[in-house]
């Protein structure tokens, strides 16, 4: 595991987004958060989808979109890590994001 400098953590996650273009060195960023937690590594259950039907869209409505290994995401096949991202990108279109080609 890479391991990761606490007191740099955010200049360098910023630094990264630069380095892989999803951001522009001039670009501005109008708030950053950061919480450290000691242990935190969920578990799947048989819950578990009960539990994303009912949290997924509080989420959403509040234009958090959870995605990635522990988010919606679902193992049985491949087509299913892509299916979720295909469906927050139009979700994501918006005025402003319409300005920018």
């Amino acid at each position: 595991m890479k391991p990761v400098d606490q007191a740099n953590i955010m200049r360098d996650s910023i630094q990264g987004l630069i380095n892989t273009e999803m951001i522009r060195p001039d670009d501005e960023i109008v708030s950053t958060y950061h919480r450290r937690f000691d242990h935190g590594y969920p578990t799947p259950s048989l819950e578990r989808e009960g539990v994303l039907k009912e949290l997924l869209p509080k989420l959403q409505a509040k234009d958090i979109y959870s995605r990635g290994r522990f988010g919606s995401w679902r193992y049985e096949v491949c087509m299913f890590s892509f299916l979720p991202e295909s469906r927050t990108v139009p979700e994501l279109r918006s005025p402003i994001l319409n300005a920018f080609p």
